[in-house]
C-alpha cells in the first residue's frame, strides 16, 4: 500500500502548488499551500517507520501553528485593509 500512498502524496503536493499559483487572495493561497503540505504527511505515513512518523507528528503539530498564525494575519489584513488581494 506504500507506493499508492507515495502516488497521493506526489498528486497532492503538485495539485496544491499549481492551485495556489493561480489564487488571488492570502487566504486563497494559504489554503492551496495547506492541500501541498498534506503531501508532506502522506510521505511520512507512506514510509511508515518510527522516524517517519515521528517527523510527521512534529510537522503536523508545527504546520498547524504556524498556519493558524498565517491565517489570523491574512483575516487582519483583511480587515484593514478591506481586501486580502495580492495584487
Amino acid at each position: 500500500l506504500s507506493p499508492v500512498i507515495m502516488a497521493a502524496a506526489l498528486v497532492t503536493m503538485v495539485v496544491g502548488v499549481l492551485g495556489a499559483v493561480g489564487q488571488s487572495g492570502m487566504r486563497g493561497v494559504l489554503c492551496f499551500h495547506m492541500v501541498s503540505q498534506i503531501g508532506y504527511l502522506l510521505l511520512a505515513l507512506a514510509l511508515f517507520t518510527a522516524a517517519g512518523l515521528a517527523a510527521g507528528v512534529f510537522f503536523l503539530v508545527q504546520y498547524v501553528l504556524v498556519k493558524a498564525a498565517l491565517l489570523t494575519c491574512a483575516a487582519a489584513v483583511e480587515s484593514v485593509h478591506g481586501t486580502d488581494r495580492l495584487d
